[in-house]
């Protein structure tokens, strides 16, 4: 019946697992094909709309600053949603962020020309962009969180991935709407042809919000929430226990959002104005390098998980690229439509491997109560400063230098910094914490399971030593066993407010799933502290004036102790000698065992002074 029972819960739980990465993907998927519509208008469309009155490559640079106002307003969008990500939940803030970046990309859509209204045109563009980008600003992280939350024991950057493929599935749904309107001729095209993909996402915004409100609240930022954990104020709590890990974060987020923007928008500006590729054409290729990064990333997810690694994945996956991007831009430069099909879709390859496996890997830094402020901040911060800024540098270094090289050169050094970031990452310390928890309450009694074997003799009779004599005598006895006591989560959480230890393969149950031990472990203190109350199991001293801790001798750790383990104290009198003031010294030693273990988990040799 207990069988039964487990695997129902268990189905329970993959089906909720699968509806939040399904959940995850499709919301991820409406929201970036909001983002990118505008990227691909940007450079095929928007100078002639919006900024009529500036001609040729300043048109074009004008339009590209105006993509990157998304991106400045998208850190905006990480810390405000962050907070209540991190504070109200992950559910309830996702479906705010889907309804703002809809409303406002409808708004675009709806927007009047520069010819219609003249300078006020460009400013509501700007305006409504800013509100677009709040809206993404908010929604990757708490995609991210809501599967990766959810996923599985040892699955969270797979299940992670499911909202990374919402960036290349948006893209080519992107691409695919823009490659069938640009048929039109172009006077149709630039009236009305390109509002049509923006006033599509109403229709899609609608059916995301059906999918997700179907989504539950994820497991850990539940417990966070039931447990009163959640920070006063995230965003400055981040900033000050983790602030190395912001920069890195920022670095190791840098190609996976640069090299999209790289083909997609300057390379689309570039082929087709400086050289011979038409418009449809050159969506074409985009549209095929967006269906190699679909079949391609979740393979990266599965090397990532295998691999355990973050600095070895991301190595194996990103040094192909310091070669395979300078190549995409040559080979785009002969004007050949083969070679430039081939060298946009090889050097998709390498990012989109990488890019599957950096959100779970992301989110794996950070702890569960200040996770979606942290990973949006490195996420957004890194697309203002270097991804949403990629279009830009690059026409700027175009038109600076009227050379492709200069453009192949901040290339690399992206993909470069990327990689070292990533390695430095992956060891930078992330367990500090500086919440200030109100008082624990005292750890539970252990309740032995009255069903298991183990459990059904009767709780050991102590020894009784009254007096310093008698105390005396105990030199060199075995005292036995104790019950066995169970280490829950709980007593692991309320052993970390105390003694400040919150590291996270004693407290973050989503990031130790995917540890070297696969579940949280208990802290070695928190085991050796248990040693008082189980060695009252076994000797019950009286007749003296008081007792005093001296310390203890030798202690080791031997193994570990996951949560939900069993553990129990085997005790010996070594010694009792003689103190000052007519008391005496015991020296115990202390052995406590796993149930199940094949060796000790903690060995020491505990002091103890009576006095008469």
């Amino acid at each position: 019946m207990g069988a039964v029972m487990s695997t129902t819960a268990d189905q329970a739980r993959s089906k909720t697992a699968r509806r939040a990465g399904i959940g995850a993907f499709i919301g991820s998927t409406i929201e970036w094909f909001d983002f990118y519509i505008y990227g691909t208008a940007a450079a095929l469309v928007f100078d002639k709309v919006f900024f009529p009155e500036l001609e040729g490559a300043l048109g074009t640079l004008v339009a590209f600053a105006t993509f990157w106002v998304g991106f400045l307003a998208r850190p905006l969008g990480g810390i405000v949603f962050g907070h209540f990500g991190d504070k109200l939940g992950r559910k309830t803030t996702l479906v705010i962020t889907l309804l703002l970046m809809g409303v406002s990309t409808t708004a675009i859509g709806l927007l009047p020309s520069y010819a219609s209204i003249g300078v006020a045109a460009p400013i509501l563009l700007v305006c409504i962009r800013m509100i677009q980008g709040i809206g993404l600003g908010g929604e990757w992280g708490g995609s991210v969180l809501i599967a990766s939350e959810h996923a599985p024991k040892g699955k969270s950057i797979l299940y992670g991935a499911f909202a990374q493929q919402g960036s290349p599935v948006g893209n080519t749904l992107s691409t695919l709407s823009f490659l069938a309107i640009s048929q039109l001729p172009d006077d149709a095209f630039v009236a009305w042809g390109w509002r049509v993909p923006f006033l599509a996402s109403a229709l899609l915004v609608v059916v995301g919000l059906f999918v997700r409100l179907k989504v539950t609240e994820s497991p850990a930022m539940a417990r966070v929430i039931e447990k009163r954990e959640t920070a006063k104020v995230p965003l400055s709590e981040v900033l000050r226990s983790h602030p190395m890990l912001i920069v890195l974060g920022i670095g190791a987020c840098t190609i996976g959002l640069s090299a999209t923007y790289f083909k997609s928008t300057f390379a689309l500006s570039w082929a087709t104005t400086e050289l011979s590729f038409d418009r449809s054409s050159f969506l074409t290729i985009i549209l095929v390098a967006n269906i190699t990064q679909i079949i391609a990333q979740p393979f990266g997810a599965v090397l990532a998980t295998r691999m355990r690694s973050w600095s070895r994945a991301v190595t194996f996956m990103l040094v192909p690229e310091l070669v395979l991007m300078p190549l995409m831009f040559v080979l785009i430069s002969t004007e050949s439509y083969g070679l430039a099909m081939l060298g946009v879709a090889v050097a998709t390859i390498p990012h989109c491997l990488y890019y599957a496996a950096l959100a779970g890997m992301l989110a794996s830094r950070f702890p569960a109560h200040l996770r979606y402020t942290g990973i949006s901040l490195c996420y957004q911060l890194c697309g203002t400063l270097l991804g949403g800024t990629t279009p830009i540098v690059g026409q700027f270094l175009l038109n600076q230098t009227g050379s492709i090289t200069a453009v192949i050169a901040y290339a690399v050094f992206q993909v470069a910094l990327t990689s070292a970031a990533c390695s430095c990452c992956s060891s930078a310390a992330t367990t500090r914490r500086t919440t200030r928890w109100p008082a624990p309450p005292p750890p539970p009694s252990p309740r032995p399971d009255p069903d298991h074997p183990a459990r059904r003799k009767a709780p050991p009779v102590p020894r009784a030593a009254h007096g310093i004599e008698e105390i005396t005598a105990l030199a060199g006895q075995d005292l036995g066993h104790s019950r066995w006591w169970e280490v829950s989560q709980e007593t692991v959480d309320t052993f970390a407010a105390v003694s400040g230890d919150h590291q996270w393969i004693h407290t973050d149950t989503a990031r130790a799933a995917d540890g070297p031990y696969g579940r949280t472990i208990a802290h070695g203190y928190l085991v050796l502290s248990w040693g008082i109350p189980m060695f009252a199991e076994l000797l019950q001293v009286s007749g003296i004036g008081m007792a005093l801790n001296y310390g203890v001798n030798k202690v080791r750790f031997p193994a570990p102790v996951p949560v939900g383990s069993r553990v129990r104290l085997h005790a010996r009198v070594a010694s009792v000698d003689p103190v000052k003031r007519g008391g005496v010294r015991m020296t115990r030693a202390f052995t406590f065992a796993r149930e199940g273990g094949d060796k000790p988990v903690c060995v020491a040799e505990s002091l103890t002074h009576f006095y008469p």
